[in-house]
């Protein structure tokens, strides 16, 4: 007998068929003597596996056997005794570190899933890191640059001889550069006086300013454009010529006001930098 349970055991042939047996109260279970006499009834308790045993019963639908009688020597029932005596703690030792595996392969798993857990959270605190110092640097290149200026835009205003007085083109033009500047941010405007080379050169340099300051105050009393806004402005007089004193065309590009709009490199990341006349 090789296996055994409270209704049934697993009988293994002398040539190694295993047949299942069942049995029942009815079933009669006697040794064939010894110690116990001849025939004397045993319980189903001393049926323990390495018995040999004799078996006579009705084959059953599943394949197996119903136990009618079963029937076994004395010597053969020590022996089983003995054997079992040796195996069975054996046996729940090997169940105990099959149950101590299992427990440990569950916190073996339970281990892996906490450090993949733990994995995620750091690569996620890495990327969050990462992306700080992107910002960070992000920051301090644009304040770097907060005093680095581009031109955003630029304009010309002519005038006539001797006069500092703005012509209707050179307010349209003023106009454009207003409307221009209402959504920047961090932007100065440079204006900056020239004149001809008609006259004495300290005249040309009066001039030349006071087309200037034209310029800022209607800005500044027509559009509201703060004073701080401006740079210091700078007349030229006849200097820094444009065109060629010589003829009537070359002076009157030369008696002229440029206008220059500046940005702030750092606070105006994606203005779009033109000229314009």
């Amino acid at each position: 007998m090789v296996a055994k349970d409270d209704t049934s055991f697993v009988l293994r042939d002398s040539v190694g068929v295993d047949t299942k047996i069942q049995f029942d109260q009815t079933t009669s279970i006697r040794t064939k003597g010894g110690f116990l006499r001849s025939g004397d009834k045993v319980a189903a308790s001393q049926i323990i596996r390495g018995l040999n045993i004799e078996v006579e019963g009705r084959g059953n639908p599943n394949g197996g056997l119903d136990a009618a009688k079963l029937r076994f020597e004395e010597g053969d029932l020590r022996t089983a005794l003995s054997i079992d005596t040796r195996v069975a703690p054996a046996e729940e030792r090997i169940t105990e570190t099959e149950q101590n595996a299992l427990r440990l392969a569950g916190q073996i798993d339970e281990l892996m899933e906490v450090s993949s857990t733990i994995r995620g959270e750091a690569r996620v605190a890495q990327d969050t890191a990462e992306a700080a110092v992107t910002g960070v640097n992000a920051t301090n290149q644009r304040i770097s640059t907060l005093d680095e200026f581009l031109i955003q835009s630029t304009a010309t205003v002519n005038f006539r001889v001797n006069s500092f007085v703005l012509s209707s083109e050179g307010k349209a033009q003023l106009d454009q550069i207003a409307r221009s500047v209402m959504m920047l941010k961090g932007y100065t405007i440079e204006v900056t006086g020239f004149a001809s080379a008609e006259g004495n050169a300290q005249r040309n340099r009066t001039l030349s300013q006071n087309r200037a300051q034209a310029v800022i105050d209607y800005l500044v009393e027509i559009h509201n454009i703060d004073l701080r806004r401006f740079t210091q402005s700078y007349g030229f007089g006849a200097n820094r010529p444009v065109a060629d004193n010589s003829s009537r065309e070359g002076r009157e590009q030369n008696r002229r006001v440029e206008v220059r709009v500046l940005v702030s490199k750092g606070l105006n990341q994606n203005v779009e930098v033109r000229s314009g006349q």
